[in-house]
């Protein structure tokens, strides 16, 4: 996909050749041509030029409006690649541990294992892929096109790229890029509680996404043979969006399934389980999903769900059949 971006007329910053430009998220960026930096990315070119950071006059107290990823990358040692969550607002460029307010001057795309070597301080600019790509690729000879048998000048090979990507250790943790589920922070462990392939040490700090769900049923009186509606709802209390959220429900036994739909996503029924993919949760947002159940018997009806991202779980919930109750709304609990 690199290889046929230089076809169609890109370049490794997109409209020049200044390569790992924190500010251009494209394959055709040295840092993102694999997934050995961000695993979790799609391979895509840039969808969106975004704003230029001077070299020469580093801000530290905002990030770069509508970065696509959840971590800014840059490199300013020529061996470690840097990182900063998005959520915390703020970029500490030379990691100092503070954030300043004063601007000053740092080369942050250099990175020799990539071929990052330009040594200077400048405007990275950052560049929209998709409607400057050039397909009547024959009508021009600019040394940019990737043919058969030959690479664009300065190009690295494919041996080289897969053989940093194999070996690169970002954090130095002994864990190589390739393998790690937390590439920017040490964690030899890899220790992924809520196994979203995350590891626990990059996921996002407990007030940005505060994720929590209730459920609650109707009618409350719930008669054999009739419908008994169950609502999950998830809630993001937090200041930072949730990037994916999934919610399961492992459906009771003595009931007959009739639906299951969401207010965003899709949902369906999986044996004896609800699945459903809700997709991106806002900050201070919520979702719904409705589960509609018909008891067969008069009795107790236990049900638990579960969401998944940073885990959020609702305990078991008791309702009763053929009499009047009420269920609980029950809070969620991050893990």
């Amino acid at each position: 996909m690199h290889e046929l971006g230089h076809t169609l007329g890109l370049r490794h910053g997109g409209a020049d050749d200044v390569g790992c430009k924190a500010n251009y998220v494209s394959v055709m960026n040295y840092f993102f041509q694999a997934k050995d930096v961000h695993a979790s990315r799609k391979l895509n070119y840039s969808e969106s030029a975004l704003a230029s950071i001077d070299e020469n006059n580093l801000v530290e107290s905002s990030i770069i409006p509508g970065f696509p990823l959840d971590t800014i990358y840059w490199g300013r040692t020529g061996t470690v690649v840097s990182g900063s969550p998005v959520s915390l607002g703020e970029v500490d460029w030379n990691e100092n541990g503070t954030i300043q307010s004063v601007p000053y001057d740092l080369d942050i795309n250099y990175f020799t294992p990539k071929d990052c070597i330009d040594g200077t301080k400048t405007v990275l600019t950052g560049h929209e892929d998709w409607s400057n790509l050039r397909f009547d690729f024959r009508a021009y000879s600019d040394g940019n096109m990737a043919v058969a048998g030959a690479l664009p000048a300065g190009e690295m090979d494919p041996e080289s790229l897969f053989a940093t990507g194999a070996s690169l250790d970002s954090d130095g943790d002994g864990v190589a890029n390739a393998d790690d589920n937390c590439i920017v922070t040490a964690n030899p462990g890899q220790a992924d509680l809520n196994g979203n392939g995350f590891g626990d040490a990059c996921e996002p700090a407990s007030a940005a996404t505060d994720l929590s769900a209730t459920i609650s049923a109707s009618p409350s009186t719930a008669q054999v043979g009739s419908n008994l509606t169950l609502t999950l709802t998830a809630t993001n209390g937090g200041t930072s969006p949730e990037g994916q959220v999934f919610l399961s429900q492992v459906l009771p036994d003595g009931v007959t399934f009739v639906s299951v739909t969401s207010s965003q996503g899709r949902c369906q029924r999986n044996g004896s389980a609800v699945g459903c993919d809700l997709g991106a949760l806002g900050a201070s947002a919520s979702l719904t999903v409705t589960v509609v159940l018909q008891p067969l018997s008069i009795g107790i009806i236990t049900t638990s769900v579960e969401g998944t991202r940073s885990l959020v779980e609702i305990g078991p919930s008791p309702m009763s059949t053929g009499g009047s109750y009420s269920p609980p709304s029950q809070r969620g609990r991050r893990r």
